[in-house]
């Protein structure tokens, strides 16, 4: 079903602001005034001691790091045993990483120690075989982060909360979209209902459901709610009974009278693709409320005034956050800057708070990294095509492997170019704002590669092909996909609306649905792969679909796509078709090949459209020739050689079944069999399970 009220398409941006444009031009990071380097996330103070005179910076020596016999240069860099003087050699480290990196040429390299270092960096670029590289020296894990270490003073308000005058600090914080960070974890910004104690758990986050008496001006919880919250937000998961979640959208609190929480903004909204009400609250809806102190009532929760400059945390292990390792988001959410730059190389680094920025760049590699919290943030409806996002890889010959994404707000990773190759990582709690964000997002590209990763927690999509745009000879491959669609509606591991996938292969993946957070009473829209209305030249072949609602979705019109080769087990529907009302639906150039069906609570096919003008529906078995949808012959989907049956544990036909060998052969798509004909389903008797996931456990 169509989810998206608008096209757009989306260009590769680059830095705009000038500064950071002359910097790039000239290789260099410049020193960061506000950065700082500490062994643990925070230097904690005795507040009782008044504080001393900041002791000036010793400058660098004129010359730091160690020459190479082949020239490069390697500097040192440790917050532990290094000084802000240092030489910057093994012996003698500096602290100083934005000084080190603004040294750089081509081929030198940046080895840094333990410890955290605050900054926001321009990186130089390198040349072939000559690039620049940042990485962890040694065992070491060091932290590059754009947030801001307080440790104090605290003044206790009640209870376990506590409250810091950080107005001072104000003109570097991000007071827009506040978030305090406890270690490495994110506490939650108090809410109604509550959910915590970190943003760790943000997919598995409580959300109330709409009562009767909702409607665009108010909704109506399940609990009563201080009275005392205007002026907070409330986020909303609006639309009719199975239009409901699409994207969440926002409105300020005016009031509230016991349950009723009168909005200071209509949520109302005509939806022109397929009409109906899809963002306007109902009952059923899911949401939540957020921004005010009063709601601040349980470990974990934090509020930032921004009107006072005051910030107050409940810790999740309750006491004085005073010298604990307490941090707040800074302005800048980009650690690393790195675009439009070529031969770059960034291993072993841990990225907190911030994210990393390659876009418009070339023949780099990012591994072995960690990004957290890269963008965090509340969007109002499909934000995606305004809001800038904070990890970035787009650009020519790009490899990102062996790295762990999220939690973040946004996209786990925005991806796009050619040749760009997204292998051997773990992308977790992405999008949790819950608008149309993904874990990866792509623009426009050709030969990328997504292989061998695992994706879990995703608000909606875990893999979205960025809308209007032409892909060409893309490959999906060898992925474990888990839990997606868990605050969203309508949406699959794979999701595309209105593009050409230009001969892009989905193959070889297993795909868990999950069922985790449906919207109260609303029907939740959970398919397995799903390529939407307007699309085309897709083929989607040797998956295992587990649960969700159709295992298979193909909306109409979608020229030149083909499912084949495909197990779906205990799915509500084998295949879904619809088209929107507006058009006379058209399955022309729709192929669906030697699918198998096992335990599903439905029926083989859902369909759900307009023939001739008329609405049409059809649940039944899939029949050999043309699926008798749309009405109209000359338009309906060509089928061929799918059953309903029963498999074993590994997911292959039960011994005996009409499956082993009776399928046909699909060509370009079908590969290696082993009997007189190919098996129906994913997986061919006598021949390997497909490999899937990352080839490495997360600590």
């Amino acid at each position: 079903m169509k989810r998206a009220s608008r096209i757009h398409t989306r260009l590769f941006r680059f830095a705009s602001l000038a500064c950071a444009v002359l910097l790039a031009l000239a290789g260099c990071a410049g020193p960061d005034p506000t950065e700082e380097v500490s062994p643990t996330m925070s230097q904690p103070t005795d507040p009782a001691t008044p504080a001393a005179s900041p002791t000036p910076t010793p400058p660098p020596p004129a010359a730091m790091g160690e020459t190479n016999a082949d020239g490069t240069v390697s500097f040192y860099v440790d917050a532990v045993r290094g000084k802000p003087d240092g030489a910057g050699t093994q012996a003698d480290p500096t602290t100083r990483l934005s000084v080190a990196i603004e040294r750089m040429k081509a081929g030198d390299t940046v080895f840094i120690g333990e410890g955290t270092y605050t900054g926001s960096h321009f990186l130089p670029g390198g040349e072939e075989g000559k690039p620049i590289t940042l990485q962890a020296w040694g065992d070491a894990k060091p932290v590059l982060t754009a947030t801001i270490a307080y440790a104090g003073p605290w003044e206790k308000v009640r209870d376990n909360i506590y409250v810091a005058d950080v107005s001072a600090l104000a003109y570097k914080m991000d007071t827009t979209n506040p978030q305090v960070f406890l270690d490495d974890d994110a506490l939650v910004e108090a809410r109604y209902p509550n959910m915590g104690p970190t943003m760790d758990t943000i997919m598995d986050y409580r959300r109330a459901v709409a009562q009767a008496g909702t409607d665009k001006a108010t909704l109506v919880a399940p609990d009563d709610i201080p009275s005392d919250i205007g002026g907070a937000t409330a986020v909303v998961w609006p639309g009719s009974n199975g239009l409901a979640g699409w994207v969440a959208w926002t409105s300020p609190v005016a009031s509230v009278e016991g349950r009723e929480i009168h909005l200071g903004m209509e949520i109302d909204r005509n939806e022109p693709v397929i009409g109906g009400k899809a963002y306007t609250p109902f009952p059923g809806n899911a949401f939540y409320v957020t921004g005010s102190l009063s709601l601040l009532d349980a470990p974990g929760e934090t509020f930032y005034d921004r009107k006072t400059g005051r910030m107050y945390v409940w810790l999740p292990d309750g006491g004085d956050p005073t010298g604990r390792a307490i941090r707040f988001r800074g302005k800048s959410s980009v650690v690393l800057h790195a675009d439009g730059k070529r031969h770059i190389r960034l291993q072993g680094l841990t990225i907190l708070g911030g994210g990393i920025r390659m876009d418009g760049a070339g023949h780099c590699v990012i591994e072995d990294c960690v990004i957290r919290y890269a963008d965090h943030f509340q969007g109002n409806g499909y934000v995606s095509g305004s809001q800038t996002e904070s990890m970035v890889v787009t650009g020519d010959d790009l490899v990102v492997r062996r790295c762990v994404f999220g939690p973040t707000a946004g996209n786990g990773i925005l991806l796009g170019g050619n040749r760009v190759v997204f292998t051997d990582n773990y992308v977790q709690n992405s999008n949790y704002a819950g608008n149309d964000y993904a874990a990866v997002f792509v623009f426009r590209s050709t030969d990328l590669e997504i292989s061998r990763n695992q994706f879990y927690n995703s608000a909606r999509a875990h893999i979205f092909f960025a809308i209007g745009v032409r892909f060409e000879r893309c490959v999906i491959e060898h992925n474990h996909f888990k839990d997606h669609a868990t605050l969203n509606s309508d949406a699959g591991a794979f999701y595309t609306w209105s593009c050409d996938g230009g001969g892009t292969e989905i193959r070889y993946n297993l795909v868990e649905c999950g069922n985790r957070n449906d919207n109260g009473t609303m029907m939740k829209l959970r398919e397995g792969l799903y390529v939407d209305n307007y699309s085309s030249n897709f083929s989607v072949h040797h998956n295992i679909v587990i649960g969700g609602g159709a295992g298979l979705q193909i909306n109409l019109p979608n020229p030149g796509t083909t499912y084949a080769h495909n197990t779906v087990i205990g799915a509500q529907h084998g295949i879904g078709f619809f088209s929107v009302p507006k058009d006379d639906a058209d399955g022309t150039g729709i192929r669906v090949a030697n699918n198998l069906f096992a335990d599903l609570k439905g029926q083989d096919i859902r369909y759900y459209g307009t023939g001739a003008g008329k609405a049409e529906s059809y649940a039944g078995s899939l029949q050999d020739g043309r699926i008798p949808v749309p009405q109209n012959p000359d338009r309906q989907i060509v089928s061929s050689n799918n059953l309903r049956g029963e498999v074993d544990a590994s997911f292959r036909p039960v011994a005996g079944s009409p499956a082993v060998d009776g399928g046909v052969v699909v060509e370009g798509l079908t590969g290696e069999f082993a009997g007189s004909a190919p098996d129906i389903g994913a997986l061919e008797s006598g021949l390997p399970m497909f490999e899937y996931g990352p080839t490495w456990e997360l600590p």
